[in-house]
């Protein structure tokens, strides 16, 4: 049979409304309302009621078993909260075993750097006593995984800046920002970047300034950008004590 013979003569198509009572209990089982079936089957509304309340007589437990649609839970399109704990937990093991470390802070990967910032959320988790024992378990693989705390933010200072001493002492140079820096290089270069802001804003500690200025000279002065692959140059600094000693 071909698709041809289907089609019906101009004038022999059918004509009004859905009169099939089976049709209309049909719809009406599956929680369209009675207005909504007469409407869509171009049928009269009293005659479909009618069919319905006879049906309900004929079987009380008819409209029990309508599935109300509004009273159907709603699809879940999304994994709760826990389920997504232990996705994302798995892809950290998964770069762990892979990378032989944990995610860094400043990586050039955007998947490395979210799941620093998700490892992050688990040790502030941590410390406040809201992860589980089976999540413990999990973590436990990571080795040290839970990290150390900041402690203050002068501590935080005074770590930055002893960082930054042994960067100059053993390069001869400011830090400087590139994509192709390492990143501890990087994280110094911002920092610095960052006194030189503060300090031209006014905000900067009149001690941190003397400190600055009795370790480093010319660190105010922005460095010169890098030269080109395998050539010479660039800015050096001096450390004021290297000065003092005649170095």
């Amino acid at each position: 049979m071909r698709f041809d013979d289907l089609i019906l003569p101009e004038g022999e198509y059918p004509i009004g409304g859905c009169k099939n009572k089976q049709e209309w209990l049909f719809m009406y089982s599956r929680g369209i309302p009675v207005e909504r079936i007469a409407a869509t089957c171009r049928a009269d509304l009293r005659r479909v009621r009618y069919t319905i309340r006879a049906a309900e007589k004929r079987d009380p437990a008819l409209f029990g078993r309508r599935l109300i649609l509004h009273d159907q839970p709603a699809p879940r399109l999304t994994s709760t909260l826990k389920e997504l704990w232990w996705d994302h937990s798995a892809r950290l093991l998964g770069f762990y075993r892979q990378q032989g470390r944990l995610p860094v802070q400043n990586p050039r990967d955007a998947d490395e750097l979210w799941l620093y910032g998700w490892l992050y959320r688990q040790r502030k988790a941590y410390r406040a006593g809201q992860l589980t024992t089976d999540q413990l378990a999990v973590l436990a693989k990571l080795g040290e995984w839970q990290g150390q705390a900041r402690g203050t933010r002068s501590e935080h200072w005074n770590r930055r800046l002893s960082g930054l001493i042994e960067f100059v002492v053993e390069h001869g140079v400011l830090p400087r920002y590139r994509p192709d820096r390492p990143i501890e290089e990087r994280v110094l270069a911002v920092w610095v970047s960052k006194q030189r802001a503060l300090m031209s804003a006014g905000k900067l500690d009149e001690t941190r300034r003397s400190r600055l200025h009795k370790e480093f000279q010319g660190w105010k002065t922005p460095v010169r950008p890098l030269p080109a692959e395998g050539a010479t140059g660039g800015t050096s600094i001096r450390r004021a004590g290297d000065l003092r000693d005649g170095v």
